[in-house]
């Protein structure tokens, strides 16, 4: 399935992006919208973010994991919804990751 001559993959991957451009915007320019080349800590949590050389094959395997379930409800809101609110919940738990440093 395509929306604009692009996979459903493409658009997650592009709105993460964007998602990820707007959240760093102003705090970390070089790497705002971008997978990161370098790797990072987060003092205070218990999470450690993985390798560089991971990002790629990472986010792959999330992108594939959405569009399966994509594929697995009826009604292509429901994922975009779906999508919207696991987004929400992803970015609440990292500013509370990020604000108990």
């Amino acid at each position: 399935m395509t929306v604009g001559g692009k996979t459903i993959r493409e658009h997650l991957e592009g709105q993460t992006k964007n998602l990820h451009r707007q959240i760093l915007k102003g705090i970390d320019d070089e790497y705002a919208g971008v997978y990161r080349n370098v790797k990072v800590f987060i003092s205070g949590v218990q999470h450690t973010p993985p390798k560089p050389l991971k990002i790629q094959e990472e986010m792959d395997e999330l992108m594939s994991w959405y569009v399966y379930k994509a594929h697995a409800i009826k009604d292509y809101e429901d994922f975009i919804t779906l999508v919207a609110a696991e987004l929400g919940f992803s970015l609440n738990l990292y500013l509370s990751a990020v604000n108990c440093s």
